[in-house]
């Protein structure tokens, strides 16, 4: 390998190696375990613009949003944060989700991680 390859080659696992994660740096941190999930989201009230719900303690979700009222079930397995809803007449299917919080807003991604981000909630 040249020495201009090597150099360009250092300087891109460099760059790489110093990427933050959004959630990193905006402070937010993953909750990975049932106790810090129930602690900090379970029971309180999530709000996004004109949308709120709540993650209730006995599994059920309620809320509203513009789309209509919020009404669904969740549950804790192995690290995510697991949900089927209804907004309006709209099903949203079973997915389990990463959950980031930084002490006052949250946000998951489904498909354990993989899929699409959801807005960033206020929790009160």
């Amino acid at each position: 390998m040249t020495l201009h390859k090597t150099s360009l080659l250092i300087a891109v696992l460099a760059a790489f190696s110093a990427v933050v994660t959004p959630a990193d740096a905006a402070g937010f941190k993953r909750i990975k375990s049932a106790d810090d999930f129930n602690s900090k989201i379970v029971g309180k009230t999530l709000a996004s613009g004109k949308s709120a719900f709540v993650l209730q303690p006995n599994g059920a979700i309620t809320g509203s949003s513009p789309g209509g009222k919020v009404v669904g079930k969740w549950n804790w397995q192995k690290g995510y944060y697991c949900r089927a809803l209804r907004i309006g007449k709209k099903e949203y299917p079973s997915d389990c989700q990463t959950v980031y919080f930084d002490g006052s807003d949250f946000y998951s991604v489904g498909q354990q991680g993989k899929g699409d981000k959801s807005p960033v909630f206020s929790v009160k």
